[in-house]
């Protein structure tokens, strides 16, 4: 496969949740360069020399009407002179490949990619492949995809949702991304009377609010302790709730933590609780969330929901166990089932940890996307 230089467009560059796309910009290929409208404010992490990209404009009902390029469809163009530093800088850097996070910001784009020559795919994660595509206007924008070299999806479901708006199958790949997996079982705490864990922002996808509820009913019947990882809109609302339910002793609240200090909680804990949950009022959904894959690959059982692409990963009855979406009881005898039961938290874990290195890696990831990229 020739050498491919890389160019990655990311809406902002830095986002601590984004390990996704720090890794595809610093672990896909030897010659990344990135391409972003600006910075994150915080940025958790960098890249040298991005290219910061103009903004497309949205359009007028009368400039709609006047353009047939795919973004106008979605009330958004590049002006021709922002389309032509755009095509201007993709050819400075040297770019051959081009991979788009996120679907929804991008259709303005695909007109001076094209002009360039580049391979361009585009990854579909989570917010654009569901509540965005609520929106009818940017669901017929997306056919704009159909022109591309691949689309990657994190999951089937996603897949499912790109192929009903009239995506061609062919075009739509699922590689779900990566976590790092150990060559060997992960060595685990001895398992008592520990913490499970959820990591994740406090947003309503995420359920944090659900997952302190099916903790506070199963802290009546096991010793565990509950910590949490994550800042977000919902952070005080947790927050209160703990208290109203009387758990502030058995829960700790750690806001945002650093990888580094997410993989030491992973490391002590009884497994990984992830209640996540379509968002009622925008219809935001899941892609498949890699803190369940970075549980998985530490050796750990995940109780989860059936959302999204988590039954991908999280197979119940053998990797964790699964719930209904705001399914309270269940999920809260599931996390008593897997804080009793010791050999059955081991057990999961354990599938887990095989289910993970076998199909859910950077490794396998990586390879995937190479694969793709140079097939097409």
């Amino acid at each position: 496969m020739p050498d491919i230089v890389l160019g990655v467009f990311t809406p902002v560059l830095g986002h601590l949740s984004e390990t996704f796309v720090q890794r595809h910009l610093t672990d896909l290929v030897e010659d990344a360069r990135a391409f972003a409208w600006e910075i994150a404010a915080a940025a958790a992490w960098s890249v040298p020399d991005p290219v910061l990209l103009p903004r497309p404009r949205q359009l007028g009902r009368l400039g709609r009407r006047l353009t047939r390029e795919p973004g106008a469809r979605a009330g958004y163009r590049l002006s021709r002179e922002d389309s032509a530093a755009v095509v201007r800088s993709v050819r400075e850097a040297g770019v051959t490949h081009v991979l788009l996070e996120y679907l929804d910001p991008w259709v303005p784009y695909l007109p001076a990619l094209r002009a360039t020559g580049v391979k361009v795919y585009a990854h579909g994660h989570g917010y654009d492949v569901s509540a965005r595509l609520r929106q009818p206007w940017v669901a017929r924008s997306y056919k704009a995809y159909a022109n591309v070299d691949g689309v990657v999806v994190v999951s089937r479901d996603s897949a499912a949702k790109l192929r009903e708006i009239g995506i061609p199958g062919s075009r739509i790949h699922v590689i779900p991304c990566g976590a790092d997996v150990p060559a060997a079982t992960p060595v685990r705490s001895p398992l008592g009377s520990g913490s499970w864990l959820t990591v994740g922002r406090m947003v309503p996808k995420k359920g944090p609010l659900h997952a302190v509820r099916a903790f506070a009913q199963a802290a009546e019947d096991c010793s565990a302790q509950l910590e949490m990882v994550g800042d977000g809109p919902l952070l005080e609302e947790v927050r209160a709730t703990v208290a109203e339910l009387g758990i502030s002793d058995r829960v700790v609240l750690h806001g945002r933590c650093d990888h580094d200090t997410v993989q030491r909680l992973l490391s002590g804990a009884l497994g990984l609780l992830h209640h996540s949950v379509t968002d009622p009022v925008s219809g935001d959904e899941e892609g498949l969330p890699v803190a369940i894959l970075e549980a998985m690959a530490a050796g750990l059982p995940v109780v989860s929901t059936r959302h999204a692409g988590i039954p991908d990963a999280v197979e119940d009855g053998v990797t964790g166990l699964l719930a209904d979406e705001a399914d309270i009881a269940t999920a809260s005898a599931h996390l008593v089932r897997l804080s009793t039961d010791v050999a059955l938290n081991r057990e999961m874990g354990v599938a887990g940890w095989r289910k993970a290195r076998d199909g859910f890696s950077i490794d396998c990831e990586r390879e995937r996307l190479l694969a793709l990229m140079g097939s097409s």
